[in-house]
């Protein structure tokens, strides 16, 4: 997504979350008038601070 949407119609819903002292994921479905798309997000731990996080994401059938 390149552009700044023009209206507030998007928005995340939390499908899934969990985690422990190593790693935590998360897993949500972003919202979109022009199609939804199913996000996953693995955040890893150290010292109990964030330290790095991967974004996986499904691209839309259409590009």
């Amino acid at each position: 997504m390149t552009k700044k949407p023009s209206d507030k119609t998007m928005h995340f819903e939390v499908l899934d979350i969990t985690g422990d002292e190593h790693v935590a994921w998360l897993g949500r479905l972003w919202k979109r008038p022009d199609g939804n798309s199913e996000r996953l997000a693995l955040y890893k731990l150290v010292e109990g601070k964030l330290n790095s996080c991967r974004d996986f994401y499904a691209v839309p059938a259409d590009g």
